[in-house]
């Protein structure tokens, strides 16, 4: 499942695969934004606003998904960057969790190692 760990600004980014759509994105980021990773308490509308602003995102090697910056939502504690990809039958992730500011100080070399996926 893991395929990658790497470590910045102290911080875990970690690329790993799962079959299929794992539940799909939306369950995947109420998942995230619930108890014990970001702890977030949004209305279902706001998450679903939250999806639909998603960017969306191709990589090098042609994997079409989404980009989700969830520092807008984050107060003073932990926030998440994820790439969510699919590769035939499977969901890729790339998810790199941390402080606010440092995930604004790496958001663009994020970007760069997701969108260097073959």
């Amino acid at each position: 499942m893991r395929l990658a760990t790497f470590i910045a600004g102290g911080n875990e980014c970690t690329i790993t695969s799962f079959p299929g759509d794992v539940g799909g994105l939306r369950a995947n980021v109420d998942r995230w934004l619930g108890p014990g990773q970001l702890d977030a308490d949004l209305s279902g509308e706001a998450v679903a606003d939250f999806i639909a602003g998603a960017d969306a995102l191709t990589t090098k090697g042609g994997l079409h998904g989404v980009f989700l910056d969830f520092t807008s939502l984050a107060g003073e504690g932990n926030s998440m960057l994820a790439a969510v990809l699919k590769k035939d039958d499977a969901t890729v992730f790339v998810k790199f969790m941390g402080p606010r500011e440092v995930l604004e100080k790496e958001r663009e070399m994020f970007l760069a190692l997701a969108e260097s996926l073959e």
